[in-house]
C-alpha cells in the first residue's frame, strides 16, 4: 500500500500543497494499534475532519501540485520530525492505543522506514521541484482544528499557522481579512 497520493497539478504555478492528517486509515499490520475500531475511530487525533475535502477542493481549484497521506497519523506522524514529542502516540486524551507503547527499535524503525520517510522525501521532492522551477514555492500545509483545545474554546474557522515566512503569512492574513474572511 502506497501510504500517500500525489496530485499532480495542471496549472502552472509556484505552490504546493499537503495535507499531513488526511486519513484515518490504520493498515491491517497494526491490528487497529490494540484496541477496538470503535475505540480508535472516538479518537480526534486519528484524522484531521474536514481536511481532506479542503485539500481536495484546494488542488484542484488553484490547480497545484500537492500531496496526502493515506495512513493515520496514530501509525505515524509524518507531521512531525524524527525527534519530536509524539511522532508515535501511545495515547490520546481517555485513547491508550498498545499497538503503539513500548515498540521496538526495530518496530519504530519499520515504520520510519515504510511509513515516514517515504512521504517525507516525496514531499521534499516536489518542494525542491517547485523552487527550482520558479525560483520560489508557496508550501501550504492543510490541516483542521478542534472548536476546543485542553478546555479554550477557539473562536474561528481558519487559522494561518507559520514557522517561516512571517511577512507572506501576515499578508495573506490581511488579505484575507479585507475579504470577509
Amino acid at each position: 500500500m502506497n501510504n500517500f497520493e500525489v496530485y499532480d497539478g495542471d496549472r502552472d504555478i509556484p505552490v504546493v500543497l499537503s495535507c499531513e492528517h488526511a486519513s484515518g486509515v490504520v493498515p491491517k499490520e497494526f491490528n487497529n494499534l490494540g484496541v477496538s475500531v470503535e475505540e480508535l475511530n472516538k479518537c480526534n487525533y486519528l484524522l484531521d475532519k474536514g481536511a481532506d475535502e479542503a485539500y481536495e477542493f484546494l488542488v484542484a481549484k488553484l490547480g497545484c501540485n500537492g500531496i496526502k497521506a493515506k495512513v493515520s497519523r496514530l501509525v505515524i506522524d509524518v507531521n512531525r520530525d524524527l525527534d519530536q514529542d509524539h511522532l508515535i502516540r501511545g495515547a490520546c486524551n481517555s485513547h491508550s492505543f498498545n499497538g503503539n507503547q513500548d515498540l521496538t527499535i526495530e518496530e519504530r524503525e519499520y515504520r520510519i522506514k515504510n511509513y515516514y520517510l517515504p512521504y517525507r522525501n516525496k514531499l521534499h521532492s516536489l518542494l525542491e521541484d517547485c523552487e527550482k522551477k520558479y525560483g520560489v514555492c508557496f508550501y501550504f500545509s492543510i490541516h483542521t482544528m478542534e472548536n476546543c483545545f485542553k478546555n479554550e474554546k477557539r473562536d474561528m474557522d481558519f487559522a494561518i499557522i507559520y514557522n517561516k515566512g512571517e511577512k507572506v503569512a501576515k499578508k495573506l492574513g490581511e488579505t484575507l481579512e479585507k475579504r470577509g474572511h
